[in-house]
């Protein structure tokens, strides 16, 4: 019995290990790039320039989509939840003013906004590709 609980803990530890892998910025733009979604333009923003948006994030890349050009969206890569979750509650905060398309990875330390005229599908197959991180 004991063995059994030593090895459950460890695969679970070995899970939270997993997911406490930071996220780099090439490895959302690898998978942003891995959708069928036409993104016409990556951009790395400062972070040290957040404007009003809660500081603490690793990265922000900002990407241009075709269907909407010169729009398109916004990401926030953080080390941790928390900070991405003051992120996320920012933008839920300005619903009216961003639109409908705020997502938040499944590990919570990936925010996406995009445009508010990004179609449905579009935002799916984004968010599909973020679920990972």
């Amino acid at each position: 019995m004991k063995r059994v609980l030593t090895m459950a803990a460890l695969a679970f530890l070995a899970g939270c290990s997993a997911s406490a892998e930071p996220v780099s910025e090439e490895a959302l733009v690898d998978a942003l790039k891995d959708t069928d979604v036409d993104i016409n333009e990556f951009v790395t923003e400062d972070v040290s320039d957040s404007g009003m948006v809660p500081g603490g994030y690793q990265h922000h890349i900002s990407i241009v989509l075709d269907e909407v050009a010169p729009s398109g969206g916004q990401f926030f890569i953080c080390e941790e939840r928390e900070v991405c979750d003051d992120v996320k509650g920012y933008f839920d905060a300005l619903e009216s003013l961003v639109g409908p398309h705020r997502y938040q990875s499944e590990s919570g330390r990936v925010v996406a906004q995009l445009n508010s005229e990004v179609s449905q599908g579009t935002a799916d197959k984004i968010v599909a590709a973020i679920e990972e991180f």
